[in-house]
């Protein structure tokens, strides 16, 4: 918004006298020279010689607050006493033309950098140029910080040495001590609202201007401008609040910003997701403004996700259900997914909670939910989210039920090394068939009991997984133990190896879980040794998440 400070700053050197009652220019849209004019308004900046004004205050009624500038000259001596009153009035030891021009060229070039933001913002480009285009006009450096004050953008912040600056410039971001130093700042000038304030730093004795960008009653950036001094400066006050305006329309609509919306838990899980933070050093920082989360406890990452039919999602409703079901937990909303940090004091506490009513949410909003790992490093939190999901597609194939939406990682963990070894595979390889992955001797059950018409390959896969217990196994399959001690044997016989070799056992294992993973992931007939050399988009489950 155009003001008398904004529209006089060129001009400061040459005012002899003013009176400015009403610092707003919004309504202005011309600049007018003194002609003998009838009437005066607001939408116009008037222009003359002492003359032609004091003609204008005498015979030129004006219902309004107009601005009227007075060109003295250079030679103020037989200046006339100009009245003051409600109306602005700023005398220029400028000539009539000169003082014409130049504000012309104020009004001009405020109203192209306006321009110029408003392009900016529109073509969506990148922060930094945004930034610098502001610091264009307003001449001092520019730091914008996310509400976790964390860098997000900054221009020409090492124009003179600050405290602050530096340390932004140096780290990326404030650290903790420094930014509850400017919290207990004096406050010197600020807005009713609070989304402006402006002190003096005892660092450096430099003055600062911040204002808030909010989105949704929520703090998503900071924006200062230091100077080197400690004078206020109502053009670099005013001109900040328009610079900021377009900070704020650039980051509501710009859906790639990770930074632009959430409370300080929401972007420190973004910034790690995003590999935005990946200093120990800066994370610890972080976490001192987050004190339920500066514990040197153990946490579950829980990852929430929707079907895609779901297109509005009631975040609100479902985390504040959720909080009853995971009560010491944290959650932040990250693109389409509910990232959940959930607390346990040591490694050995089970993670514990209402099965049935977590379910039921999931059913109720058709979402499914994975449950990861633990560990005690935040900094580690993107590997688990990526393991973690790995557990949604997984789960889906591999549960026993169709109600089933919540997978624990573990649960599905070997499967998930299939999908990793078939990656591979297939990048080294240039194979679709994973048959290969699996021990021979399993090949060699498969097809005689394709032959045959017999179960042994069924029968080797519970006696190993009933740790070789023959009379449990045989129990489970409805056959006499000595039944069973002969299928063991006509195994042993058939692979040529005895199942007392332990590396055996645990290859023979894997082998199972490959061979399901072709059946149920791939649908595919692992003995048919000719396959599609394209590789299929769902053999990866990381792909499918």
């Amino acid at each position: 918004m155009l003001t008398t400070s904004i529209l006089l700053h060129p001009l400061t050197p040459y005012i002899m006298l003013s009176s400015i009652p009403h610092s707003s220019l919004e309504s202005v849209q011309n600049i007018l020279l003194l002609n003998g004019q009838t009437e005066l308004d607001c939408r116009n900046i008037y222009i003359g010689t002492p003359e032609s004004i004091l003609q204008a205050l005498d015979h030129a009624p004006f219902s309004e607050t107009v601005t009227l500038l007075c060109a003295a000259g250079k030679d103020c001596q037989a200046l006339p006493d100009l009245p003051m009153g409600d109306y602005n009035l700023v005398i220029l030891a400028l000539d009539f033309i000169d003082l014409y021009n130049r504000t012309s060229q104020s009004l001009s070039g405020y109203r192209n950098w306006l321009s110029r933001l408003a392009q900016a913002v529109k073509q969506n480009a990148d922060l930094k140029v945004i930034t610098d285009l502001g610091y264009e006009m307003l001449r001092y450096p520019i730091l914008i910080l996310n509400n976790a004050y964390k860098v997000i953008a900054k221009s020409h912040i090492r124009q003179f040495y600050d405290f602050c600056l530096h340390e932004a410039d140096t780290n990326d971001y404030l650290c903790y001590e420094t930014i509850q130093t400017i919290h207990k700042e004096t406050v010197l000038n600020t807005s009713f609202n609070s989304v402006h304030r402006e002190y003096i730093s005892s660092y450096d004795k430099h003055y600062t201007v911040v204002r808030l960008v909010r989105y949704k009653g929520m703090v998503a950036a900071r924006v200062s401008v230091t100077m080197p001094n400690d004078r206020p400066n109502s053009f670099i006050t005013d001109l900040s609040a328009d610079f900021v305006s377009f900070i704020e329309e650039y980051m509501i609509h710009n859906e790639q910003l990770g930074y632009r919306v959430g409370n300080e838990f929401s972007t420190l899980v973004a910034d790690l997701l995003d590999q935005r933070l990946t200093s120990p050093a800066e994370l610890e920082q972080r976490l001192k403004m987050i004190p339920a989360l500066a514990f040197q406890k153990y946490y579950h990452i829980i990852v929430v996700t929707f079907e895609q039919t779901q297109e509005n999602i009631p975040w609100n409703f479902i985390i504040n259900q959720l909080e009853q079901v995971l009560p010491s937990s944290n959650m932040a909303v990250y693109h389409r997914e509910l990232i959940i940090l959930t607390k346990k004091a040591h490694h050995q506490q089970t993670l514990t909670f209402d099965y049935e009513k977590f379910n039921g949410i999931l059913q109720n909003y058709k979402a499914y939910a994975a449950i990861g790992n633990y560990s005690k490093f935040l900094i580690s939190l993107y590997s688990l989210y990526i393991q973690t999901k790995s557990a949604l597609p997984l789960g889906m194939v591999f549960r026993q039920s169709e109600e089933e939406r919540i997978f624990q990682y573990e649960k599905y963990s070997i499967y998930h090394m299939v999908s990793l070894c078939a990656d591979s595979f297939y990048n080294t390889y240039h194979n679709q068939n994973l048959i290969y992955l699996c021990h021979p001797a399993l090949i060699a059950l498969e097809r005689y009991d394709k032959k045959y018409g017999n179960n042994l390959k069924d029968v080797l896969y519970l006696y190993l997984t009933n740790d070789r217990n023959s009379a449990k196994t045989a129990k489970d399959l409805f056959i006499h133990r000595n039944t069973m001690l002969y299928k063991i044997n006509k195994i042993e016989e058939i692979i040529g190896q005895s199942l007392d070799d332990h590396l055996l056992r645990e290859r023979l294992l894997f082998s199972f879980h490959i061979l399901e993973y072709i059946d149920k992931m791939l649908h595919r007939d692992p003995l048919v040794l000719k396959q599609d050399e394209k590789r299929p988009e769902s053999t990866s489950a990381e792909k499918q998440s």
